[in-house]
């Protein structure tokens, strides 16, 4: 339920700002891909085992639609059990990441 909206966190004094960026930290789970080790598409699905900024993970992208670009470049990825992952944009990639991913895109 929807209790308040703040359009933005820099408009709010310090203390209020910090209180709310924890509350999110620890409520909010959308890891950040930060590496990808390998994605194999041989079953008609996606099976990505990627490094995130909260630890290793391996999930299933069911369609090609389950990954959508954002405006700015990053793209987010739903997976087969409603998780959402950020994958920053390709140019922030390292090469081997990039390569695993480009097909995909």
């Amino acid at each position: 339920k929807e209790l308040v909206l703040v359009e933005s966190l820099a408009e709010l004094p310090e203390t209020l700002r910090a209180t709310i960026t924890r509350w999110l930290d620890a409520h909010s789970f959308i890891p950040q891909i930060t590496k990808i080790h390998e994605v194999d598409t041989k079953f008609g699905y996606q099976q990505w085992k990627v490094q995130t900024d909260r630890g290793p993970v391996e999930f299933r992208v069911q369609e090609r639609e389950d990954i959508r670009f954002l405006l700015d470049g990053r793209f987010s990825l739903r997976d087969a059990d409603g998780n959402v992952y950020e994958l920053p944009a390709l140019s922030q990639l390292d090469e081997h990441s990039r390569r695993a991913v480009e097909p995909l895109l």
